[in-house]
């Protein structure tokens, strides 16, 4: 990669981080309220936690690129050691694994989780079954 090329990626790493470290747990008043209400503000928390744990991992991820440009090893893939390619990295700069190691390595994820699927019996459900 050019030198600008690799600039480039730096500033969109440096700014994913930051996007990555803002806080941003919403309010919840506790208090009196329907049990409609309560769950909608049990689940409004559970999906800021979730945001939350999500921003940190890519917190984490951003600044292992950022270790992996100081270094040189940007762009190879650490599972493999072959090349990232260059469309991965442009759509997620902080990507450690090229598509190949990453795919096997959520495939393999999935199935050590049981049956189904991340989407559990709704493609059944919805889809008939359709692959």
């Amino acid at each position: 990669m050019s030198n600008q090329q690799l600039q480039d990626i730096r500033q969109r790493l440096e700014a994913a981080l930051a996007v990555a470290v803002t806080p941003t747990l919403p309010g919840s008043e506790p208090g009196a309220g329907d049990v409609c209400e309560r769950a909608l503000s049990e689940m409004e928390s559970d999906l800021a936690v979730a945001a939350i744990n999500l921003r940190w991992r890519t917190a984490k991820d951003v600044e292992s690129a950022l270790r992996r440009l100081e270094s040189a090893s940007y762009g190879v893939c650490e599972s493999c050691e072959g090349p990232i390619g260059t469309k991965r990295l442009r759509a997620l700069p902080w990507a450690s694994r090229c598509i190949g190691c990453q795919s096997a390595d959520e495939l393999a994820t999935q199935g050590s989780q049981g049956p189904g699927s991340l989407w559990g019996d709704w493609p059944d459900v919805f889809f008939g079954g359709i692959q």
